[in-house]
């Protein structure tokens, strides 16, 4: 069984990034945009420009070259889900 997620902690927070399952063994954010885990996180502490996007239940963050898409999950705010980090278009 192939595990689902790669879990990177990094200044008291647990950040959650999923596995592809075709191709496996792949995170969805380098299967999309070539990003690895550092990328988004980069992004999440020094994003500039910040969004909820209650229609998807997410949040938007973004710094002037990249951004991600994510939530909580947990009520303590210690846990992040990366859905999505990509590259910004003018």
């Amino acid at each position: 069984m192939s595990k689902k997620y790669e879990v990177v902690r990094y200044e008291g927070f647990e950040f959650f990034f999923k596995y592809e399952t075709d191709p496996p063994g792949m995170l969805h954010i380098y299967a999309r945009g070539m990003f690895e885990p550092e990328d988004a996180i980069e992004v999440w502490f020094e994003g500039t420009e910040e969004l909820e996007n209650v229609e998807n239940n997410r949040f938007e963050t973004y710094t002037d070259k990249r951004g991600i898409y994510w939530y909580w999950l947990d009520t303590q705010q210690t846990k992040i889900m990366i859905i999505s980090c990509f590259q910004r278009t003018s």
